[in-house]
């Protein structure tokens, strides 16, 4: 049975610069997981490489304003956004999250999930964002 309320997958940045984002926070619900697999469908069914999709997502608190252009990437079962930072010339994208990954969040107790390298660091991260965007 799934939650009412959208759980959170909190998603490593890769690639960043300097004064880009740590981490982007997506909201996991059954039709953001549905609108994946379906892509997924298309990129599989017509031999694609990728289908791109716009999507909004939150960065961290230290980039919430700096982020332009996101794009919604899938792959065949797998996922990630990448945007650009308006002061840098390079690209932030996140880590690839499998969608299956995402249907077991929404099945499970939690309410949050990490995705992307030390996890434990990126939840400290997520918690110390969450706090400075508290106090803001």
């Amino acid at each position: 049975m799934f939650s009412a309320m959208p759980k959170k997958a909190v998603i490593k940045a890769t690639g960043r610069a300097s004064d880009g984002p740590s981490f982007a926070i997506v909201d996991v619900t059954p039709d953001f997981v549905r609108h994946l697999k379906h892509l997924s469908v298309v990129v599989e069914s017509n031999g694609l490489a990728y289908a791109l999709d716009h999507y909004r997502v939150d960065w961290d608190s230290n980039a919430l304003f700096m982020m332009r252009g996101e794009m919604l990437w899938v792959r065949s079962g797998s996922f990630f956004i990448r945007a650009h930072p308006q002061r840098s010339r390079r690209m932030t994208e996140t880590w690839s999250v499998l969608i299956a990954d995402l249907e077991r969040l929404l099945e499970s107790n939690k309410e949050i999930a990490y995705f992307g390298g030390n996890t434990e660091r990126l939840s400290k991260l997520y918690s110390q964002s969450m706090c400075q965007g508290q106090a803001a």
